[in-house]
């Protein structure tokens, strides 16, 4: 059997749907992530092995290989972690599978299983809300993405926030999240990658045309 999560990979400043689908088999026990670049998975790879230790949970002896179906020419960074640690939830039996239906997540891990913020989260999040998925994102983007009419979003701080909401379907969406709207981050990518720079710019100007919407 498998397991799958929903991200969202880019072309030409839109976002496209992206599947990640998970196997576990018999054989050498090794975890490997299909469809990034070499050194981007091996990256993401650490990163949630990390968030797994982070919360006592470790990896059975197995085969598992982590494959993202996407075209190509569709980019995809650091923010498939969680859809990757969902697929591979699911795929282990940690959660209900069925539960990551009619979700989009988007968020990198840090060292320590926190949920960091991305750029690229507006665009995720339109995506999810014209196709009527919950946006399972960043905690400190919520204030941000509430722009962004009719969406569900699931704020996630932590791994173990994510695995908590798996598995209960419950989230902590206290209005702490939406307090406060900090400027888009100018995260790793858009300092070192002009693609990335490109959708931080295109997103500010997004969230402004929403709020003069809002304000009219």
């Amino acid at each position: 059997m498998t397991a799958s999560a929903l991200i969202v990979g880019f072309k030409e400043l839109r976002a496209h749907p992206v599947e990640v689908v998970c196997t576990a088999r018999s054989g050498l026990s090794t975890f490997e992530i299909e469809g990034l670049p070499g050194a981007k998975a091996i990256r993401a790879k650490g990163r949630i092995l990390s968030a797994f230790t982070a919360i006592g949970l470790a990896l059975p002896a197995q085969r598992i290989v982590a494959k993202l179906e996407c075209a190509g020419d569709v980019v995809v960074g650091s923010h498939c972690d969680l859809a990757v640690a969902t697929a591979l939830l699911g795929e282990l039996d940690l959660v209900d599978r069925e539960t990551t239906s009619e979700h989009l997540f988007f968020g990198q891990f840090g060292n320590d299983g926190q949920v960091t913020r991305m750029s690229g989260a507006v665009l995720a999040a339109l995506f999810a809300e014209e196709r009527e998925l919950a946006l399972v994102a960043p905690a400190a983007q919520m204030a941000v993405l509430q722009n962004v009419p009719n969406l569900r979003t699931i704020p996630i701080s932590s791994f173990h926030e994510l695995v908590s909401y798996l598995k209960t379907g419950r989230h902590n969406d206290t209005e702490k999240h939406y307090k406060v709207e900090r400027a888009l981050p100018r995260v790793n990518q858009a300092n070192s990658n002009r693609f990335w720079a490109d959708i931080h710019s295109l997103e500010i100007e997004i969230i402004a045309n929403l709020k003069q919407r809002t304000e009219r």
